[in-house]
């Protein structure tokens, strides 16, 4: 394998586990959990869920683009 397949491979498994966070923060806020990532509170806070996705979204297109430079 190259050194970009070894990226690549590390990037789809950070995106897998990023997935898996959102599930288990969705659970766990469910039930009367709290988030203490001050700026995943604050999107959740004006958003709702769907601004945790907004924030991953934007994080992983970041990461992203540096992989493919």
């Amino acid at each position: 394998m190259t050194h970009f397949d070894w990226q690549l491979s590390g990037y789809v498994i950070f995106v897998a586990l990023n997935i898996i966070d959102f599930r288990l923060t969705k659970v766990i806020l469910g039930h009367g959990g709290r988030e203490f990532n001050p700026m995943a509170r604050f999107m959740i806070k004006k958003l709702g869920m769907k601004g945790l996705v907004v924030l991953k979204v934007i994080f992983l297109s970041l990461l992203g683009i540096q992989l493919a430079h």
